[in-house]
């Protein structure tokens, strides 16, 4: 079961670098959504390694008689792949949220793109006698 993990965290690897260009490129709701269904697979698959980690510890550390020495070395191996699958887990976890936080800002930034030339639009059609006077009237 951990060494099939591998494959899948590379695979999730793959995906956040693609979410990362496409919130770089064309943040869009579609992305944000992929970009949390991402993080929840990420938690799911946290939630199950945990508690074989345990398992396997506990039973690497078990003093029974019918544990032999090279099961123990086997769960020891198990208990390091779980640890570092479960690090990975981590590492992706944040590189998702850091998306989302990378998401926002490109929204945000869009935003204030679009409100800028909203506003220098709005200039021109101010209508001239709410300033206060016409400036015209100067020239």
């Amino acid at each position: 079961m951990v060494d099939h993990f591998f494959p899948i965290l590379e695979t999730y690897g793959q995906r956040l670098e693609e979410l990362e260009d496409a919130v770089m490129h064309d943040p869009g709701p579609m992305v944000q959504r992929a970009v949390h269904a991402v993080k929840r697979e990420l938690a799911i698959l946290r939630r199950v390694m945990w508690p074989l980690r345990k398992v396997a510890n506990a039973l690497q550390r078990n003093e029974m008689k019918w544990i032999y020495a090279e099961v123990r070395t086997f769960l020891q191996d198990v208990y390091d792949y779980a640890l570092q699958i479960i690090e990975i887990l981590e590492m992706h976890r944040e590189q998702a949220a850091s998306l989302n936080d990378l998401y926002m800002s490109a929204v945000s930034n869009r935003v204030n793109e679009i409100m800028k030339m909203l506003t220098i639009m709005a200039s021109f059609f101010y209508p001239d006698h709410l300033c206060g006077g016409s400036l015209w009237n100067e020239f």
